[in-house]
């Protein structure tokens, strides 16, 4: 089975994985909707990756080349695993969050995660959902 994979890369230390398609078109129509969501901030890219189907008949499967193919995508999604920081950095960066809480605030909660001060983080989100 054929794979698409769409991530969205900020730099070398920052991507995401965006979603995974078994359509070429639908990928690369998710890959240029999150490109414009994020307003160029992030470049998306389309990976082709090969998964083995399952056959209908026993004597076709060979379970050891399932378990390799799957153990080798589980690996390519390892690599997308988000901290608890960067789902934090991501909600920042909306573009509703930041006009709802102020360019400031969230420029100082932005220095605050990468500093370790979490709480702040907490408490201003807290406020911001108590006011929605």
């Amino acid at each position: 089975m054929r794979v698409y994979i769409v991530n969205a890369i900020r730099d070398r230390n920052h991507s995401y994985l965006v979603g995974t398609y078994t359509n070429k078109a639908e990928a690369i129509a998710a890959a240029k909707r999150e490109e414009d969501f994020r307003r160029g901030m992030y470049l998306c890219s389309v990976e082709v990756r090969y998964v083995n189907d399952c056959a209908s008949n026993d004597d076709d499967i060979d379970l050891q080349q399932q378990v390799e193919a799957l153990q080798a995508y589980v690996d390519v999604l390892q690599n997308y695993v988000l901290t608890l920081k960067d789902a934090m950095m991501i909600l920042l960066d909306m573009p509703d969050i930041r006009k709802a809480m102020g360019e400031k605030v969230t420029q100082r909660l932005r220095k605050d995660l990468a500093e370790g001060r979490r709480s702040t983080f907490d408490d201003e989100m807290r406020k911001y959902i108590r006011e929605r």
